[in-house]
């Protein structure tokens, strides 16, 4: 935070995204508006990178204490039977861990770990 500060006064380039992730960690903006400004310097090219659709509806302390409470917000666990049937539709239909993880409503790293380690 102290470097993200510092740096402010002296960037001519990447000013919206820098005070955009300070606003993010002090809790004055959602994540979802952090990553707002983030796609719009891709889309006016003056950031490299891609267009990232995430969901982050809350500040940084809101999801914190969210996740800390009941877990990540949205997550949660396989059960055998759905373990079984994703990896049927993987080998069947070859489909990624990302579809797999939206078929599911979980996150792509929770299949990945869940198709890899319990078997």
């Amino acid at each position: 935070m102290l470097v993200l500060k510092s740096m402010l006064p002296f960037l001519d380039k990447k000013w919206s995204q820098i005070d955009a992730a300070i606003s993010y960690l002090e809790n004055r903006i959602t994540g979802d508006a952090f990553i707002e400004v983030l796609n719009e310097a891709v889309l006016s090219k003056r950031r490299s990178s891609w267009i990232i659709e995430a969901k982050m509806p809350h500040t940084k302390n809101i999801a914190i204490r969210l996740a800390r409470t009941k877990g990540r917000p949205g997550g949660r666990k396989l059960t055998p039977e759905e373990i079984h049937e994703s990896r049927q539709l993987r080998e069947t239909f070859g489909l990624t861990y990302r579809k797999l993880g939206e078929i599911y409503g979980i996150a792509e790293s929770t299949m990945f770990r869940a198709l890899k380690l319990y078997v």
